[in-house]
């Protein structure tokens, strides 16, 4: 019997810390995944806190090919019951890739983060505008650019003047799946000019070439 209880004391300790370290590292470790928005020279990261809140900190590697030891420290970030976190990481090369990781830790414990991201710096790809003119309203068309080494866009922005000196306005906020918009209420006689202005994942933006139209 008493060899009994001592295995049966033996197996319920082992379980205990078994279960402790399970917790504990479910506990601690980021839930969700790592997003990352690209920008001019910087990358915005995005990521959800512990499942349950523990950790009381986080920290930030990347890594890319020019870098000898593999990866480098960024940041050190304070945890806390926050739904979520965001750091950016500046002075950053456009169009080369970084891979980005984050832990979590309490007190000394590390628990590494398995899904890194990548994300290359730069700015989107400024769209080509053209403008035909038909019936008082102007036709505003442009090709979604290949991003290639540039930001993906996530919105455009319609804006106008008149004249070519005068402050744009904004005409239209659209999708970055549009291609086409078309001006109305254009009056015969006077010179419009209108431009395209892309945004990007981190919010920079460029402005497409500027086009200037007088209806007839």
């Amino acid at each position: 019997m008493k060899t009994s209880a001592f295995a049966i004391l033996v197996i319920a300790v082992v379980c205990s810390i078994t279960l402790v370290y399970f917790t504990d590292s479910w506990a601690y470790h980021p839930r969700n995944t790592i997003s990352a928005a690209p920008g001019d020279g910087h990358v915005v990261l995005h990521w959800g806190t512990s499942v349950v809140g523990l950790a009381d900190r986080y920290r930030i590697t990347m890594g890319n090919p020019t870098f000898d030891d593999g990866t480098v420290e960024v940041a050190r970030v304070s945890g806390g019951f926050h739904n979520s976190y965001s750091y950016t990481i500046e002075n950053l090369t456009n169009g080369v890739e970084y891979e980005f990781f984050v832990d979590s830790a309490r007190h000394s414990n590390y628990y590494a983060w398995f899904n890194p991201v990548s994300a290359t710096p730069g700015l989107p790809l400024a769209p080509s505008l053209t403008a035909t003119e038909s019936d008082g309203e102007v036709l505003l068309e442009w090709t979604q650019p290949d991003h290639g080494t540039g930001v993906p866009i996530t919105d455009y922005t319609v804006v106008g003047r008149v004249g070519s000196v005068n402050p744009f306005w904004t005409i239209a906020d659209l999708s970055a799946s549009a291609t086409s918009y078309t001006v109305t209420n254009v009056t015969s006689g006077v010179p419009y000019s209108f431009a395209l202005q892309a945004t990007g994942a981190s919010g920079d933006k460029v402005l497409s070439n500027i086009v200037t139209v007088t209806l007839s």
